[in-house]
């Protein structure tokens, strides 16, 4: 996914979230805290998919003005680990069994397909993508030559 969160702290760090965690980088010296363990941030050994504790999505501030960082899996925390978000209703939860971001997510990814397609699911959005350019390449070229008439027909 990248970078989800590029801030500036002050003239030489830089507040950088991803999947990995949320991080103040000094650029200068290279040193890396990590903010949401609250500790120096240590590379971990092994190889593979950049993932951490905390998958951070993006951050902001609520209506007190305190700082909040959004995790994929667990959603809102507060960065300064006051933890008073209210609790979704029962009635909602039973209401809604899926949240809005999750079915946004699945037709993202054209996951939503998969019981119909099984693992082909994963062709949905690259076939999607090559049909979009095909469409434009065509209007295009239709366009061109109706324009090529219509300026040979005014000389």
């Amino acid at each position: 996914m990248g970078v989800t969160v590029l801030e500036t702290v002050d003239n030489n760090t830089l507040l950088v979230g991803s999947f990995e965690g949320l991080f103040n980088w000094n650029y200068r010296t290279g040193e890396i805290y990590d903010v949401m363990k609250q500790e120096v941030y240590v590379a971990p050994e092994k190889s593979g998919p950049p993932v951490g504790d905390y998958m951070i999505t993006g951050q902001g501030f609520d209506t007190e003005g305190r700082y909040i960082v959004f995790d994929y899996n667990n959603g809102a925390i507060a960065a300064e680990q006051i933890a008073d978000f209210p609790a979704m209703t029962d009635e909602i939860i039973k209401a809604t069994p899926m949240s809005f971001w999750g079915f946004a997510q699945e037709i993202h990814t054209g996951r939503i397909y998969e019981p119909m397609l099984g693992v082909f699911y994963v062709l949905i959005v690259p076939l999607v993508g090559i049909f979009a350019i095909l469409n434009i390449i065509a209007g295009f070229m239709i366009w061109w030559k109706y324009y090529r008439k219509k300026r040979k027909r005014k000389r």
